[in-house]
């Protein structure tokens, strides 16, 4: 799952910084960590095998965060890195494209002094 840090109302958000809910990614993603995502839909439409997006659940209507792991035609199989704490495909099957909503750049590290 991840939770939005900014939302603006009435502007074209390309780029998000959202926090990492959960420990269904790790060890790719922990609870916590930033990420940067993008809503550009050229890169939303492009999804491939591997890609990490931000979803939305079909099960519960909540937003999260899964790497695609089949594809079979407009159909998408997701999952967590981790298997033990994910809920993901495995227990609703393939999404639809229209449930990506974002993808995933990269990982928002913290500067120490």
């Amino acid at each position: 799952m991840i939770k939005l840090l900014k939302q603006e109302k009435n502007k074209k958000i390309y780029f998000k910084i959202v926090n990492v809910v959960g420990d269904s990614m790790s060890p790719t993603f922990f609870n916590g960590d930033k990420i940067l995502i993008s809503y550009i839909p050229y890169l939303v439409k492009n999804i491939k095998e591997g890609d990490i997006v931000i979803a939305k659940s079909p099960k519960d209507n909540i937003n999260i965060i899964k790497r695609i792991t089949k594809i079979k035609d407009d159909l998408y199989y997701i999952e967590g890195d981790n298997k033990k704490f994910s809920k993901d495909s495995n227990n609703f099957g393939y999404i639809k494209k229209d449930n990506i909503l974002s993808k995933y750049i990269l990982r928002i590290r913290k500067i120490k002094p």
